[in-house]
Parts: C-alpha cells; structure tokens; sequence
C-alpha cells in the first residue's frame, strides 16, 4: 500500500514504448522561436496554491485522492498533501525546503528524511523516477535538460531537444503553450500531456494533466489555483515535535 500510495502523491510519469520519429530540422529561426516561447512559459511561473483530485489507474485497479500543492520560488519549497478521496484521511505528506525533503507516511506513522540531491524515488515508489522531470510537473512547467546539445523541429510547433542519451520532444498548440512533452532518458521514454488551461492575470495554468503508460494514467485536475501568489513558508517547516508516535527512517 505505501508504494501505491507514493506512486499516487509524486506524480510521476510511467515508462512506455516509443516508435522512432523521423525528424526534418527547420529553419534556425523557427527552433530559436520555440526555445523563446518555453522558457516564456517555464518562467512566468514561480509560485502554485491548489488542491487536486488524483485518479490513478493500473490495469483493472484504480484510486482516487484528494491532493493540497504549494510551491514557491520556482520549485525551491514543495508541500503536497495526500488524502483518501472518501474518508478523507491524511496518507502522504511531502516536503522539500531547499535541499532538504521529508516524507511522512501517516497510516505507518514514519518520517523519512533526506536530501534533494540524495531523494531516490525509486526507494519510495518502488518505480523508476526522475526527480528532476516531478518538481516542474508539480508546477505545471516543462523540465528542460541544462546539458542538451542540440535542438531541431520537425514542424513548426515541436521542439526536440537531444544531448547524449537523452532525447525531449515539447508539442506546443496553437496558442504557445505546451500541449504534451515526451522524455526518451537512456532508453527509458516518459510522458505527460497539459490540458485546460487558464489565464491567472496573464499567467497561464493547466487546469488537468495526465500522465500514462501502456496500462497505466494517472490524471490531476486541479482547482482552486492561485498562481504567483503570496505563500505562507511555514507551510514547508516540519516541527518533529507536532508528530508524536512517528518514528525517524533513513532511505
């Protein structure tokens, strides 16, 4: 239950397979205006306050939870609540303040401590993640790889972005904004698609994504966004004291 639970909370996109894509490189211009209009977007949002219904699926199996998200400073601190859809009890709370994260498993009443640099979610889930593509999901963003080394398009409004074992495919739609991103990581491909988006004050938040698998999708739809907005930094402190009976376990 404790790995399900997690897969639900993190967000994370399953592994799936990929056909190859012929790719016709365009004008340096057109890959130039793609770049601009990601990093247009990745940068004009910095903080998130939502709530969200989680409905997770894997073959015949489904779950749902109610979710409580705040970011601020652009990923820098992460809070997500995890609570049953139904009785509305708390399961998961995860929280990351600067480098360091904390996992609270409530029904077991366990604390896991880390460091961002040292979070293994695949020690947590018990799937193959990449914490570097979750943190800007959480936000909405698109994760972008700092070491690519080339970029080409196919049509005007993809983007592909490839360094050495890496390969990101960004789809934009007709407004700019993107429509679905694909991640090929040492032959491990990842995928999620944004959907209903809203203007908040020019800001533009998706309003449901999805990510799947063969057999598997997990889809949030949030509500109750606020974007770029003042958040409490108490929100991303944990007082150990305020938890008596859990008990302190390393990853």
């Amino acid at each position: 239950m404790k790995k399900a639970f997690l897969l639900i909370l993190l967000f994370i996109p399953l592994l799936y397979g990929c056909a190859t894509q012929s790719v016709t490189v365009q004008e340096e211009g057109d890959v130039q205006l793609l770049v601009e209009k990601l990093k247009e977007y990745n940068e004009s949002i910095s903080t998130i306050k939502a709530h969200a219904l989680l409905m997770y699926t894997d073959g015949d199996k489904s779950y749902s939870f109610r979710a409580e998200i705040a970011v601020e400073n652009s990923g820098e601190n992460i809070r997500l609540d995890l609570s049953d859809f139904v009785f509305k009890k708390p399961v998961l709370t995860l929280v990351k303040n600067s480098d360091q994260v904390a996992a609270l498993l409530h029904m077991d009443k366990k604390v896991y401590l880390t460091s961002y640099e040292n979070l293994n979610i695949e020690a947590l889930s018990g799937l193959k993640l990449r914490k570097e593509i979750l943190l800007p999901a959480l936000m909405g963003k698109v994760f972008v790889n700092s070491a690519t080394a080339t970029m080409s398009s196919p049509n005007s409004k993809t983007l592909i972005m490839e360094s050495e074992g890496y390969r990101e495919t960004v789809s934009f739609d007709a407004h700019w904004l993107p429509q679905s991103v694909e991640y090929e990581v040492n032959n491990d491909v990842y995928s999620m698609t944004f959907k209903s988006f809203t203007a908040f004050e020019g800001v533009f938040f998706p309003g449901k994504v999805t990510l799947s698998s063969l057999n598997r999708q997990l889809e949030a739809t949030f509500k109750d966004v606020t974007v770029n907005g003042m958040i409490d930094d108490g929100l991303f402190l944990l007082d150990e004291k305020s938890l008596p009976g859990y008990t302190n376990e390393a990853l």
